[in-house]
């Protein structure tokens, strides 16, 4: 379509000047809501230890750590009400001057008051200054005292040469002079001279309220009712005195300045009494008032504390603190307070535009002449083509363009040209705008694809070209001039000639993207509901919550000047910074506490200005980011141990403790008893610019090994502590990854129980020792007795066992004797009766049981001569048992015996079935086993196997057994009664017949000689 045929209208503006609004600033007031003891704060410092003292007008003083204020009244020994200053000495000591009453000086411990009984020239003090080698100087009315360190008081007045006795400032300048503002003019002291500037000496007024000096050595003048001056160093021939007026035809020059200051980095503060707080910043002056959001427009003091806050002490408002200016506000100003802002730009003259989402565009400049904004609107009754603006661009030619609900207008200056589907636009509901660096305008619909306007005509791009999604959220144009989409479903690449289309499938952790941007390494940024998926050319990977955002719900993303990421979600903004690899070297937060009050961000609603602040739309209203006031230089909180509780209660330690400190009043060298040992820590770090984000780590020496996890918490509790030397350690960070390079420290003990002591042990061991060795006397004692007493009855047992062994001995040698002859009494009856036989069998059966009796009778034998009558020597028998046997039966055979025996002794239940089989088994090998032979061997074998059983073997190198005799089928008595006795032993018996005849016997053995 061609652009001739849509209708161009023309408008006339709304000028809205306003008076009653204006942008803000971070300030945050704190009076007697938030503990402060009065409205009125005539005096600030912040002292060594990072404490905030403030002076009021009539509540005392009130002590502040950035969480609670201390109040301190009369009752607590203060010299007055009403503070009209605060300094610190050298030793570390608060000096308070009052109204009336004098001076008072705090240890922290108890306040010394000093009136004119000791020596200073007035009671009603104006002002105090700690100055050199430890001394004090108090203004008054009357002229200035001198405390020396040794409290020794000297004056000066007119009489010494001041130009004025009423004293209303003094101040130390970088070269040591002291300078005394009077009403009357300024006189200076040094080395006890003292020199005059008033009136006549050129000044152009006398009542001198404020002195201060800047960082090119300029002496800054403040007066009552006429503003600020700048003194001017003679140069010329007649040494005449020079001064600037400050801030002339700005009002300044007509009020009264209460106070001068010159920050840490040179820029002088000037407070006022009705017309706020002026800033002279690169030869610029600013005012902040009202309604930019100081809480009064009356300021009576000013101090800087050592994070870089400001800090204004009021009438009525009580302490006002500006951390810093990072952030502006313009939720006062119409317009650019509405929560509905989704488009932030900037026009060719500098001018703010704003979107939203129900009351059209707004333009926001500041007149040059009365520095008052001046907001215009646009909507549908002037031009605009809708009152729903969703995206707006400023485009190479400087037009402004406008994505809104009822299509896309351009603003040329003068006039809207609108863009509908009434006159041929291809849709009507534009969600956002692009200018590519081809000049082509490239509109994203809401439901409707892509349109590419050339100036001349719309091309339309929908899915069937590629796009993944027909919601179009966001668009970029990168640094390689590729485009990028984002839609419902993912991103779409697009070359210009195709579209590449990246989604869940490619790893996003979500597929609706409703922001785009390009760091300053090339790397690509897409905001997600869930993420901020990165591309780095090769492949996508996210960063979350758990990489440092404030959330995961992103709503629009924007590079600064230096290339790195803003993230705005839900929770605030995150700044991503890189290295220089292009790499995430650090998210930094920025939430409430930080400055940024609106908290929460709308979609896309960024813009970064040609002077790189970034302007934010949220729920809140418009805020600006000025990376110049963005201080990246933290401090250190202060670190302070403040208190100790006992079981989570307040004790009085001091009673276990050498006194107590000067400050929190901690005990020294605290030993406490050992049931004391439940034990809770206060601490706090002074962060007084943001005191939320400070957090701490503590750990206790002698206990901890390590520091423990970070946590909020400004106390922490120990108990069961068991006794011993601890060192209570405690340190604190800002937030931002800094930590206080020295701990705070409590030194304490916790003593040993009574029991554990080392006289307790030294006592019990010698009561032991003492009690063992009388009981060991008289234990002695009676084991002397009992020992004289069993001694007398051992010998008497003793004669007594030895008669009844000598009779039991003597009794069982007779029972062995009397078996021994009666074995050979019934042996000789064989022997007789064999005599009377002829039958040769027969004779030979009588003459093997005369050898089975006399087998056993030779056990009897042996154990009749043995020493205990109940064991014989086995080696000693078999061969007295072999010998007798061959000497019964071998005749003319030449028979050797070889007897081998590892068994000492056997008793008889076992011997006499062992002797009978031997008995047997040699009788058979010398009958039979040399038949045709004059000699033989016949070897005996008896030990004990591994297997823990008798082994005895019987052979000779004879003829062998005949086959018919055999162990299976015994046809002798003999045989038989081998069986009968290897089975009554618990054994086995084998045979072998191999170059003669082998028996060998495997038995367990009876009674005491069983083997189990």
């Amino acid at each position: 379509m061609k652009a001739k045929h849509l209708n161009i209208l023309f408008i006339s503006f709304w000028y809205l000047l306003s008076t009653a609004f204006a942008q803000q600033y971070n300030f945050e007031a704190f009076s007697v809501n938030e503990g402060l003891s009065q409205s009125q704060v005539n005096t600030i410092i912040e002292d060594s230890r990072g404490y905030l003292w403030l002076g009021t007008a009539g509540g005392g003083i009130c002590k502040f750590d950035g969480y609670n204020f201390t109040q301190y009244s009369e009752n607590d020994g203060i010299c007055g009400p009403i503070v009209t200053s605060i300094a610190e000495d050298a030793n570390g000591n608060i000096w308070f001057g009052a109204s009336w009453g004098g001076v008072s000086r705090f240890n922290g411990k108890k306040f010394q008051n000093y009136t004119k009984k000791e020596g200073l020239i007035s009671d009603a003090t104006t002002t105090i200054m700690s100055g050199s080698e430890n001394s004090l100087w108090v203004g008054s009315e009357e002229g200035i005292t001198i405390i020396t360190s040794n409290f020794e008081f000297s004056h000066l007045t007119k009489e010494n040469g001041l130009i004025n006795n009423s004293i209303n400032c003094l101040f130390t300048d970088s070269k040591g002079k002291v300078w005394i503002g009077t009403d009357n003019g300024i006189s200076i002291f040094r080395s006890g001279s003292i020199e005059n500037i008033g009136l006549n000496e050129g000044l152009p007024y006398s009542n001198v309220t404020s002195i201060a000096e800047d960082t090119q050595g300029r002496y800054w003048i403040g007066f009552e009712r006429k503003g600020a001056i700048i003194l001017i160093d003679p140069k010329n021939e007649t040494k005449e005195l020079g001064f600037i007026q400050v801030g002339q035809g700005t009002g300044l020059e007509n009020i009264t300045v209460t106070n001068i200051l010159s920050d840490n980095k040179g820029i002088m503060w000037l407070t006022t009494n009705g017309r706020g707080v002026y800033k002279y910043k690169d030869e610029k002056l600013k005012n902040y008032k009202y309604r930019n959001g100081l809480a009064s427009d009356v300021i009576l003091s000013i101090c800087q504390d050592r994070s870089g806050s400001i800090w204004f002490g009021s009438s009525g408002a009580g302490a006002i603190k500006l951390a810093d200016e990072t952030f502006t506000y313009y939720y006062n100003i119409l317009g650019l307070g509405k929560s509905d802002i989704f488009a932030v730009t900037e026009d060719d003259k500098g001018n703010i535009w704003v979107g939203t989402a129900t009351n059209g565009a707004f333009s926001y400049s500041n007149d040059p002449i009365t520095n008052k904004p001046v907001v215009k609107q646009f909507n549908e009754t002037n031009g605009l083509g809708g009152s729903k603006v969703m995206s707006m661009i400023k485009d190479s030619k400087g037009n402004l363009w406008f994505a809104t609900e009822n299509g896309a207008s351009k603003f040329n200056g003068t006039g809207f040209l609108n863009f509908t589907k009434g006159n041929g636009f291809p849709s009507d509901q534009i969600r956002s705008i692009l200018e590519d660096n081809q000049g082509n305008i490239w509109f994203g619909t809401y439901g409707n694809g892509l349109i590419k306007y050339n100036g001349v005509s719309f091309k339309t791009y929908s899915t069937s070209d590629g796009l993944n999604h027909e919601y179009i959220h966001s668009m970029y144009q990168d640094s390689q001039g590729i485009l990028w989409f984002g839609t419902g479903a993912g991103v779409n690449r697009f070359d210009g000639k195709s579209f590449t289309p990246f989604g869940i499938e490619d790893g996003f952790c979500n597929s609706y993207v409703g922001s785009i941007a390009e760091d300053g390494y090339g790397n690509m940024y897409f905001g997600t509901d869930r993420c901020i998926e990165i591309y780095d050319g090769n492949e996508f990977y996210a960063i979350t919550e758990e990489d440092g955002l404030l959330s995961n719900t992103i709503y629009l993303l924007i590079a600064d000047r230096d290339g790195n990421i803003w993230a705005g979600t839900n929770k605030g903004i995150d700044k991503i910074t890189l290295d220089e690899y292009g790499e995430i070297e650090e998210i930094k937060n920025y939430s409430k506490e930080e400055g940024f009050t609106g908290i929460e961000c709308n979609s896309r609603a960024v813009h970064r200005s040609v002077n790189g602040e970034l302007y934010f739309g949220t729920v809140k209203g418009l805020i600006k980011y000025d990376p110049s006031e963005d201080d990246t230089n933290f401090i250190d909180p202060k670190i302070n141990v403040t208190g100790i509780k006992l079981f989570l209660e307040e004790a009085d330690l001091l009673k276990y403790s050498r006194g107590s400190t000067f400050w929190h009043k901690l005990p020294k060298e605290l030993v406490l008893p050992y049931s004391m040992n439940h034990l809770t820590f206060e601490f706090v770090g002074i962060n007084l610019k943001a005191p939320e984000n400070t957090r701490y780590q503590v750990k206790l020496e002698g206990f901890d090994k390590n520091w423990s996890p970070i946590t909020f918490k400004n106390e922490v509790t120990y108990s069961n502590t068991p006794p011993g030397t601890y060192t209570f350690m405690v340190k604190a960070s800002d937030g931002n990854g800094d930590w206080s390079e020295l701990p705070a420290t409590f030194e304490f003990e916790i003593d040993l129980p009574f029991w554990k002591t080392w006289w307790f042990y030294t006592l019990i061991i010698s009561s032991i020792v003492f009690t063992v060795y009388k009981i060991l006397q008289v234990h002695t004692k009676q084991l002397n007795e009992m020992r004289q007493n069993l001694e007398e009855k051992v010998t008497f047992r003793t004669e007594e066992l030895k008669k009844q062994k000598e009779e039991k001995e003597l009794l069982l040698k007779e029972v062995h004797h009397r078996v021994k002859n009666n074995l050979q009494v019934i042996n000789s009856l064989l022997s007789i009766q064999s005599s009377y036989i002829d039958d040769e069998q027969v004779l030979n059966m009588f003459k093997k049981s005369q050898d089975r009796i006399k087998a056993m009778s030779l056990i009897h034998e042996k154990m009749y001569q043995s020493s205990d009558l109940a064991h014989i020597d086995i080696k000693e028998y078999l061969n007295l048992l072999s010998h007798n046997l061959i000497s019964a039966y071998s005749l003319d055979k030449h028979i050797t015996l070889d007897i081998q025996v590892s068994v000492k002794k056997l008793s008889i239940d076992t011997l006499i079935p062992m002797g009978l089989i031997i008995n047997e088994l040699v009788t058979n090998s010398i009958k039979y086993a040399f038949e045709g032979k004059n000699a033989g061997k016949i070897s005996i074998f008896f030990d004990v196997t591994e297997s823990r059983r008798y082994k005895l073997i019987v052979g000779d190198n004879g003829i062998g057994l005949k086959d018919e005799i055999s162990l299976d089928e015994p046809i002798s008595m003999g045989m038989e009664l081998i069986k009968i006795l290897v089975s009554q032993i618990d054994g086995e018996i084998e045979q072998r017949d191999q170059k003669g005849t082998v028996f060998k016997i495997m038995f367990k053995g009876l009674g005491k000689d069983r083997i189990i």
